[in-house]
C-alpha cells in the first residue's frame, strides 16, 4: 500500500470517527428533547444487573464466535492459524467494519494482518468471500422466517415498516444473487460490470477506471475461488452456516436482555430475535459507518409495540452501546495493543543489533 493511499485511508477513517462521534451527540440530544423520555437516572438504577451482565455475556459469546468462524474456514485452506490469532483479527475487523460504510473497511485490513501471520493473500481473500456469502445467506432466511411469522402481527400496525423491511430483503438478496452469478459466470459478470464501470469513468464519477477495473477483476477473482471451495467442501459450508446462525442468534439475543432488564416480559423471547433480525437486515443496506441514525431509528420503529415510549431511548442506546460501540471500543483496544507490542518489538530488535 501506497504512502499516500495510507494516508487517504487514516483520513477516511478520522472523518468517520468524527462522523460517528457528532451521530452519538445528535442522538442524545434528540433523547434528552423527547417528551416521552422521563427520569432517564431513576429508569438506570432500575436495571436488573443481572440481566445487563447476560448482555456483556451474549457480547462476549458473539466475538468468539466470530473469531470461531474465521478460524474454521482459514483452516480449511491453510492449516496451522490459531484461534487466538483469529480473536485479534476479528476484534480488528469489527473494529473497522464499524467505522467504514457498508462495513466496507474490515475485510482488506483483516487481509493484510493475515498476510503478516503468513497467510497468503489468495487464500484470506478467498477465506472471507465464502464467510460473507455464508452469512448474507443465513441473514437473508433470518429474515424470511422472521417475516413470514411476525408480519401479520407487527406490520398490520405500521406499513411504513414493512416497506423499509422489504427493500432491506430486495438489495440483499440482490447482492446475494451477484455472489451466485459471480460464482456461476464470472466472465459474464466482469463485462456487465465493466460497462458501469466505464460509463461512470466517462461521466467523471470514477476518477481511475483501470484501477476499479482491476479491483472488480481481483474481487470475482476470489469469489469465483469459493466458488470452487464450496463445490467441493459442502460439509464445511454447513458447519460455517451453523456457526454464523448460532451467533446471529447470540447477537440478536442482546436485545432480549435489554427487554428483560427492565423488567418486561409481555414478548417471547423468539418475538424479540424475530424483530431484531428483520431490523438488522433492513438497515444494512445504508451506506453509514455503522448505519447510524438509520439504525437508531429503526429500533424505534420496529420496537415500539415491545417498549413503553418512556423506555425506548435507553433500550435503545443500550442496544448500541452491546451491539456497536463496544466493537469500536475493544476493538481499537485491541489495534492499539497490537501496534503497541509490534513497536515494542521492533525497538528490541534494534537494540539487540546495536
Amino acid at each position: 500500500m501506497t504512502e499516500k493511499k495510507q494516508e487517504n485511508n487514516k483520513r477516511k477513517l478520522i472523518m468517520n470517527f468524527i462522523y460517528i462521534i457528532l451521530t452519538i451527540g445528535i442522538i442524545v440530544a434528540f433523547g434528552f428533547l423527547d417528551p416521552n423520555v422521563t427520569d432517564i437516572f431513576d429508569q438506570i438504577r432500575n436495571l436488573k444487573p443481572l440481566w445487563l451482565l447476560a448482555a456483556v455475556v451474549c457480547v462476549l459469546i458473539f466475538w468468539f464466535f466470530e473469531a470461531l468462524i474465521t478460524y474454521y474456514l482459514t483452516n480449511k485452506m491453510y492449516k496451522g492459524y490459531t484461534l487466538l490469532k483469529s480473536l485479534k483479527i476479528s476484534m480488528i475487523g469489527l473494529y473497522y467494519s464499524a467505522l467504514t460504510p457498508f462495513a466496507s473497511g474490515g475485510q482488506p485490513i483483516q487481509v493484510a494482518y493475515m498476510r503478516e501471520h503468513g497467510v497468503p493473500v489468495g487464500k484470506s481473500t478467498c477465506m472471507f468471500s465464502i464467510k460473507f456469502i455464508i452469512f448474507q445467506v443465513v441473514v437473508c432466511v433470518f429474515f424470511l422466517v422472521s417475516i413470514i411469522t411476525l408480519g401479520t402481527i407487527f406490520f398490520s400496525q405500521s406499513a411504513a415498516a414493512l416497506e423499509f423491511a422489504l427493500i432491506g430483503l430486495a438489495i440483499n438478496l440482490i447482492l446475494v444473487g451477484l455472489v451466485v452469478f459471480a460464482m456461476i459466470n464470472k466472465k459474464k459478470l466482469l463485462n456487465f460490470i465493466l460497462r458501469i464501470v466505464n460509463f461512470l469513468a466517462r461521466i467523471k464519477i470514477i476518477k481511475n477506471a483501470e484501477a476499479a477495473t482491476e479491483n472488480v477483476a481481483n474481487v470475482l477473482d476470489d469469489f469465483h475461488a469459493g466458488a470452487i471451495f464450496l463445490s467441493t467442501e459442502k460439509k464445511a459450508l454447513f458447519i460455517g452456516a451453523i456457526l454464523t446462525a448460532i451467533q446471529m442468534i447470540i447477537n440478536f439475543a442482546v436485545t432480549c436482555c435489554i427487554y428483560r432488564a427492565f423488567g418486561l416480559s409481555q414478548r417471547t423471547v423468539i418475538e424479540v430475535i424475530m424483530m431484531q433480525s428483520i431490523l438488522f437486515v433492513t438497515v444494512s443496506f445504508i451506506p453509514l459507518p455503522g448505519a447510524s441514525l438509520a439504525s437508531e431509528g429503526g429500533f424505534y420503529l420496529f420496537f415500539k409495540m415491545f417498549f413503553p415510549s418512556q423506555l425506548m431511548f435507553l433500550a435503545m442506546m443500550l442496544w448500541r452501546i452491546f451491539t456497536y460501540y463496544a466493537n469500536i471500543i475493544f476493538g481499537a483496544l485491541v489495534v492499539v495493543g497490537d501496534s503497541a507490542i509490534k513497536v515494542f518489538k521492533n525497538t528490541k530488535k534494534l537494540k539487540s543489533k546495536v
